[in-house]
């Protein structure tokens, strides 16, 4: 993508998204959580560099969840988007509870 190649913060990249009326669309929220979301070299052996697309960041680590992808941004990311994944009825669940771990913890972290 060109337009992440050029910029050098999210911050600017964001006054750009402004700029061109595009806000915060589900196209600037794509494109910064597949920024964010890092893929493991041996996830992508089949590519250079993995895809900018969210989703496929995501098939790809849910593809061996729960052996990658447990950290809370990236639970957050497949449960939000789990109805649009390729995945076993017992992985979906396993993402709920997974999810639902991640926020047990953040309302005790947060008393």
């Amino acid at each position: 993508m060109w337009v992440l190649k050029n910029f050098k913060s999210l911050s600017v990249f964001s006054v750009v998204l402004k700029s061109l009326n595009l806000g915060k669309s589900n196209l600037t929220y794509d494109i910064i959580s597949s920024m964010n979301l890092v893929i493991p070299k041996e996830l992508f052996w089949d590519y250079r560099e993995p895809p900018d697309d969210l989703l496929w960041r995501l098939q790809r680590v849910a593809d061996f969840f729960p052996a990658y992808g447990t950290d809370k941004e990236t639970v957050q990311l497949l449960f939000e988007n789990r109805g649009k994944l390729k995945l076993e009825e017992g992985k979906y669940n396993l993402i709920g509870l997974y999810k639902e771990v991640w926020d047990e913890k953040s309302v005790k972290g947060n008393r």
